[in-house]
């Protein structure tokens, strides 16, 4: 397993993740700034960074883990991955329960709490119950027990750049068709994108020279694109963009490389995982607590106003950073040590948490 990080697609994930958050956030952001509407295409596709987190998750853990990963290796990187995305999912879920309405529990709160606890219930469910943005994790861990052996078995024998191009391509079209609908219930979010993700990396493994910075500008005008235009352009271009920039950052070359390998952006990108757990809580619990004064927050001074977004957003950034400081990592490590390591020294991803 190798563990050096590449540092432009660990700052991305910060990006990602606040991606996110505005999209959860957008009507309270606007009702305490309605200037703010005029980026409301951008934040209303905040959903999107999902798709692009299962596509970087497949690169990233390609490059930690497939160059020395075996089946026989394969109840050791699922206790790894385990150990990255248990505990601060468990710790927001807790802290959910103590919100207000919902501490009300019955046959299906229950049931759906334990699926929670396994994080399986996206394998039997389409619905969220507790922390929304959970979902995916639940996806996550279904690509990591049952689709990173399948991209390992499909592309370790593959050594033409052109063919593992193809296939790439291919998952990224099959995202967009009805055979993901094959895949059971939300688990089918994950499925190709995640295999595109593995065969991305195997290409970048057989792909020294080419023009990094290029490549990049593509995916960001491929974006911008999908952006103003989604109404007109399948997701898969889309997709295309998201595949292009991990490709292209990943040589780590250019302005908007070196700006995401900034200090400040790289941890932001660590702590990228509990920003994206988290939001949702502090959002639960901002709103059941205050739900009554919101219809008296138009009528106050634009200053005030600004300076409740201002503290909201300290608020998601400080509650990211303490979790990612004493639960994540201190966690992950804790647990890791249960798993005595081999010669190799293992590295860190999910939706939010790839590395």
């Amino acid at each position: 397993m190798q563990s050096t990080h590449i540092k432009p697609l660990t700052g991305v994930r910060f990006f990602a993740a606040a991606w996110v958050v505005l999209h959860h956030f957008h009507p309270w952001m606007l009702m305490l700034c309605p200037a703010l509407k005029w980026c409301d295409g951008f934040t209303k596709l905040g959903y999107e960074a999902v798709p692009f987190f299962f596509l970087l998750s497949g690169f990233i853990l390609s490059h930690n883990y497939l160059s020395d990963y075996s089946l026989a290796k394969h109840p050791r990187f699922i206790f790894l991955r385990f150990a990255r995305l248990w505990p601060v999912h468990a710790v927001t879920l807790f802290l959910l329960i103590l919100t207000p309405g919902m501490l009300a529990m019955n046959g299906d709160r229950l049931k759906s709490l334990v699926e929670e606890l396994l994080m399986v219930r996206s394998w039997f469910e389409s619905t969220a119950m507790w922390n929304a943005p959970a979902w995916s994790i639940s996806a996550e861990w279904f690509a990591y027990i049952f689709v990173f052996p399948l991209a390992y078995f499909l592309l370790r024998r593959i050594r033409s750049a052109a063919v593992l191009a193809v296939l790439v391509t291919l998952c990224l079209a099959a995202q967009t068709s009805p055979l993901r609908n094959y895949i059971p219930n939300r688990c089918g979010a994950i499925f190709f994108l995640f295999l595109a993700g593995c065969g991305l990396y195997q290409l970048r493994r057989q792909s020294t020279k080419v023009p990094a910075v290029a490549i990049v500008n593509t995916g960001l005008i491929l974006f911008a694109a999908y952006i103003l235009f989604n109404k007109y352009l399948s997701e898969f271009f889309l997709y295309a963009a998201f595949a292009l920039l991990i490709f292209g950052l990943s040589y780590e070359r250019g302005s908007l490389a070196r700006l995401l390998s900034t200090r400040a952006i790289v941890y932001g990108g660590l702590a990228s995982y509990s920003l994206y757990m988290t939001h949702y809580v502090i959002m639960q619990t901002y709103i059941g607590y205050t739900w009554a004064y919101w219809k008296t927050i138009p009528n106050l001074p634009l200053v005030f106003r600004l300076g409740i977004l201002l503290f909201i957003a300290v608020v998601f950034l400080g509650a990211a950073v303490l979790s990612y400081r004493y639960v994540e990592e201190p966690a992950n490590r804790k647990l890791r040590g249960f798993w005595r390591p081999t010669k190799t020294v293992s590295a860190g991803g999910a939706v939010g948490a790839t590395g």
